[in-house]
């Protein structure tokens, strides 16, 4: 994922149902991007906390973005950058996946 940040943890983002944590933009592309992040693997990696009803909540946010910033058209997708976190908050592993939500 290259290219600028449009926006974070953006209002027009948000629906009832949920936010976007970061809108970016990559070679045309309108990327909206989920970012959980948990201390240990014991219940399994952090893109794997994303369940089929936050699926749900972001692909309603992402679309409601798209309608309200008039951006019809455009290719867009739902990437996760999964984080684990180890003593005093350090990231020890982050990962992107690109199109980890299917539009």
């Amino acid at each position: 994922m290259h290219g600028p940040v449009l926006d974070a943890e953006t209002t027009p983002g948000q629906t009832r149902r949920g936010e976007i944590d970061l809108i970016a933009e990559s070679e045309g592309t309108f990327v909206f991007v989920e970012i959980p992040a948990k201390t240990t693997e014991q219940f399994g990696l952090s893109e794997e906390l994303i369940p089929p009803e936050k699926r749900k909540h972001l692909m309603a946010a992402s679309q409601k973005y798209l309608q309200t910033n008039d951006t019809t058209g455009p290719d867009w997708r739902i990437d996760v950058v999964a984080m684990e976190l180890g003593p005093h908050c350090r990231v020890t592993r982050l990962d992107v996946v690109e199109n980890a939500v299917e539009v």
